[in-house]
């Protein structure tokens, strides 16, 4: 293969800093294009991070409102020697409590993966179909100097790998970005 060739073949790769943020762009304007998903996806994602950070503060508030002034009633009754008298409200209150934050919070979830796993399938079926039609483009020669192989692979896995950086790529760094601010 003489040397022009390999050349046009070859990948280009973009290790510059500044080729990332144009990219990233350029590809989430796929993901944008479906308003209903996009958005649905960024408030399940916020309101899952958000319940997610006052977790530990429901636990925090029934283990100081609830069993710890159970225990030292009991320890108090031990020591008198009194028949205890238990006070099931704070358990009953932080227990539903603590239920009903799990329930919203499985609904959040089931709330953007459904939203991510639609726009990562609508995504990739745009993604395809840009490339098909790019390639119906090309001259012949392209396809001479090209390898099938090649091809295939950047329409079928790399379109894959976009598509789930668009959905659960964002998801990470999203609810990651809620959690460290909340």
């Amino acid at each position: 293969m003489s040397e022009e060739k390999n050349k046009l073949l070859r990948e280009r790769e973009f290790k510059d800093s500044k080729a990332l943020l144009p990219f990233l762009k350029r590809i989430f304007t796929y993901s944008y294009r479906h308003k209903k998903w996009f958005w649905l996806f960024v408030a399940s994602i916020l309101f899952v991070g958000i319940l997610d950070a006052i977790m530990p503060l429901i636990w925090m508030y029934f283990i100081d409102l609830a069993i710890v002034p159970g225990a030292e009633a009991y320890m108090t009754a031990y020591k008198n020697g009194t028949p205890l008298e238990i006070d099931y409200a704070p358990v009953i209150k932080y227990g539903s409590l603590f239920f009903i934050t799990g329930v919203l919070l499985s609904l959040g979830v089931f709330g953007f993966v459904y939203a991510a796993g639609n726009i990562q399938e609508k995504v990739l079926f745009e993604l395809r179909r840009d490339m098909f039609e790019k390639l119906q483009k090309l001259s012949f020669s392209f396809y001479d100097k090209s390898q099938t192989g090649w091809l295939i692979s950047r329409i079928s896995s790399d379109a894959d790998k976009v598509s789930e950086l668009i959905s659960w790529g964002f998801l990470d760094f999203t609810w990651g970005t809620v959690m460290i601010i909340a």
